[in-house]
């Protein structure tokens, strides 16, 4: 096979034991085709939790929609990078097809910085509406990495715009180009930047623990709860992954044969981000498979179709308006966002009432469960809520 001079001229002589046929770039593509496939799917099953808990579209919901965006951008970009030889040994590559690789990927940081951006948005944001009654600290907690969010992308473009000088030297100087520099050392800046991401992202994770430790409920449930929110762990192990990979760059001759993985889980990431941010809220989903499943639930569906209700169900609280509210069955009605129940502060004001219905009836919101249980006690002829 035929080494491009210039690639010679910059890389040497390729090492006598290298195969340069090999080409991972479909395998990769398709991994990376999947992931993406599977967040979007994740989306998609958010949005249908969303209907089936009957509650509105929320600001984390729109966040993750555009984290979705601009993760199948990533991807796209990884597949481009992979058509132009990432993956393949650097011998193996012509000098013009490295430079529009190394154009791509200079592009790359830029889409997979926004992508992973908003999907922590997101995540910040669904924690500030659920734990609307946090502590001082967990409010300072969700400032701060509101904050460093913000910040990573920002970083990461300015940093971009000054490694090579001019800019564009940063891809023409692999097409024989010479006149230009590169004092910015690219490889480290992307190290440092990405264990400052799997940090970040650690932090994330533990800011709604010390809320839900203060709970008033079982140790199992806080256990489940914790659980539910620590999924997002999976997205710090895709960026300990990616973090060797990016070193690996760093350091090689071989740059394409890196560069082709480095490209890969930087678009594997934002899915497994975007997968990781949906889970919490598909809980309702996976509630109700459960509750279909169970032998007792065709009995307890006749049960409750028998119960016409006598008097609409009426449940309000916070700015409860009975005019705003949505009848359901069982005697049942969920009201409209602007007085959703925020199941996780330490205190819920519930003015409220149910007259008729299974007195057993589940109410989702946010992906949780609560089971709503009303004592009357008649005095005088007066009916007296109490719970």
């Amino acid at each position: 096979m035929e080494i491009d001079p210039v690639i010679l001229a910059l890389f040497g002589p390729a090492p006598s034991d290298l195969d340069l046929s090999e080409d991972p770039a479909k395998s990769n593509s398709a991994l990376v085709a999947v992931l993406f496939v599977i967040a979007a799917c994740a989306v998609v099953l958010r949005f249908a939790s969303r209907r089936i808990a009957d509650t509105p579209l929320q600001k984390d919901d729109y966040a993750i929609v555009v984290a979705l965006l601009f993760t199948g951008g990533s991807a796209g970009m990884s597949f481009g990078v992979g058509r132009f030889g990432a993956g393949k040994h650097v011998w193996a590559v012509t000098a013009r097809d490295l430079s529009t690789a190394s154009k791509l990927l200079f592009a790359h940081t830029y889409i997979f910085a926004a992508a992973v951006t908003f999907t922590k948005i997101s995540v910040l944001l669904l924690y500030k509406r659920i734990f609307v009654t946090g502590t001082l600290s967990f409010s300072i907690c969700i400032w701060t990495a509101g904050v460093i969010t913000c910040a990573y992308p920002l970083t990461l473009a300015i940093g971009m715009a000054n490694c090579c000088k001019p800019v564009s030297f940063y891809w023409t100087r692999f097409a024989g180009n010479t006149e230009g520099s590169c004092p910015l050392d690219v490889g480290t800046f992307f190290v440092a930047l990405a264990i400052i991401n799997v940090f970040l992202d650690a932090f994330i994770l533990a800011i709604p623990i010390p809320q839900i430790v203060r709970l008033q409920m079982s140790t199992r449930k806080k256990i489940s709860i914790c659980g539910l929110m620590l999924l997002g762990s999976f997205v710090c192990c895709a960026s300990c992954v990616r973090i060797y990979y990016l070193h690996e760059f760093a350091t090689a001759t071989d740059m394409t044969s890196l560069m082709g993985p480095a490209s890969v889980w930087s678009a594997i990431e934002p899915s497994i981000g975007i997968l990781s941010a949906c889970l919490p809220n598909m809980r309702p989903l996976y509630i109700i498979s459960r509750r279909k499943s169970s032998p007792s639930y065709a009995a307890q569906k006749s049960h409750s179709n028998q119960d016409p209700p006598s008097v609409p169900g009426l449940m309000t609280w916070g700015r409860g308006d009975p005019k705003k509210s949505n009848h359901k069955k069982d005697g049942f009605t969920q009201v409209q966002d602007e007085d959703e129940m925020h199941l996780t502060g330490p205190e819920v004001p519930l003015k409220c009432l149910v007259s008729s219905g299974a007195s057993n009836a589940d109410m989702y919101v946010d992906g949780i469960k609560v089971r709503s249980e009303v004592h009357v006690q008649h005095d005088s002829g007066n009916s007296l809520p109490k719970g």
